[in-house]
């Protein structure tokens, strides 16, 4: 019966897996201006790969690398994971990203695209903190989709990026209210034939 209990507990949670994750910390060994980052294509403009601390710039915790979404071409990029995501019907997939202000000049202004939903952020001061937002996306259609962080204006600073990670949660994953119903039925008839021995 203890085991039991158990397999229940562990079926009626459901976990999203981590299926992609960068934390810019080790893209790049140094600081690079109009940067090429790994697993990553900025488009339609430049992105800078900054180490913490370098021009004054800090990536969130302290430490690592992050990026500038603007780089010192003065035309913001759409920049664009170079992993095409297949994404299947029923599941949930949450893209979770940080952000802060420039740390320089500002405001600024991006979109974000996954999966056909975006998130707008319109206006973000140069001293708004590293803060974390999240898209989810729940197809209806087996479809693909990259992840683009699109950055409006060109005056070399941009908003900052940082720890970027993509969540999968299967369907079916949590049992419906009528089978949770029909297995407490069961068990109650294990617990009474049980108790009678």
């Amino acid at each position: 019966m203890k085991h039991l209990l158990l397999l229940l507990t562990f079926a009626a949670t459901s976990f999203g897996a981590v299926i992609y994750s960068d934390d810019f910390d080790t893209s790049l060994p140094a600081t690079v201006l109009n940067a090429n980052v790994p697993g990553w294509e900025a488009l339609n403009g430049t992105v800078d790969y900054g180490k913490n601390g370098a021009f004054g710039l800090s990536c969130r915790g302290g430490a690592g690398g992050c990026i500038d979404l603007d780089g010192t071409t003065r035309s913001a990029a759409d920049f664009t994971s170079l992993a095409t995501f297949n994404l299947l019907a029923g599941n949930t997939y949450t893209l979770t990203y940080w952000f802060s202000g420039s740390q320089r000049t500002g405001p600024d202004s991006m979109m974000v695209s996954f999966g056909g939903q975006t998130n707008t952020h319109a206006d973000i001061p140069a001293s708004a903190p590293f803060s974390q937002f999240s898209l989810l996306v729940a197809p209806l259609v087996d479809t693909t989709s990259n992840i683009v962080f699109s950055h409006a204006g060109g005056d070399d600073f941009g908003l900052i990026l940082d720890d970027v990670s993509l969540d999968e949660s299967p369907a079916g994953v949590v049992p419906e209210p009528s089978s949770l119903l029909l297995l407490s039925g069961g068990l109650g008839i294990l617990w009474a034939r049980r108790k009678r021995k």
